[in-house]
């Protein structure tokens, strides 16, 4: 599964030294604008805390705010599901006309889905 950021709505603001001297930087990805990343661990936490594997470094975006996951299915192949953990401004699911509202519940997550985090940062989901 890849992620490609397509919309913040507000300028960047430098990411600290602390994210790049973390031990750990070298498992997660910082999203910039037109970035892809490819989700290759799961449970995949997103938010701005630099413990999350997908860093996403906007104010609108809480410090843990969803986590995807993957179910493998034998026969079927592999789905992805996404999940809000507490986010301060939410999260949403815009699949072609249709506006989802993700909670603690997992919704399915399809390829071209955008998932839009808090107002202003929107990633697509590519499958």
């Amino acid at each position: 599964m890849v992620l490609e950021l397509l919309e913040p709505a507000e300028r960047f603001f430098s990411l600290d030294n602390e994210y790049i001297k973390s031990p750990s930087f070298t498992s997660h990805a910082v999203l910039v604008k037109g970035g892809l990343v490819r989700v290759f661990k799961f449970p995949a936490l997103i938010g701005r805390e630099k413990e999350c594997n997908i860093i996403l470094p906007w104010q609108s975006v809480s410090r843990k705010h969803a986590q995807i996951n993957e179910k493998k299915k034998w026969f079927k192949g592999k789905k992805y599901f996404i999940s809000d953990v507490g986010s301060k401004y939410g999260t949403v699911i815009i699949r072609g006309k249709e506006e989802i509202t993700v909670s603690k519940e997992k919704i399915e997550l399809k390829n071209k889905d955008r998932i839009v985090f808090g107002s202003s940062v929107t990633l697509e989901v590519l499958i």
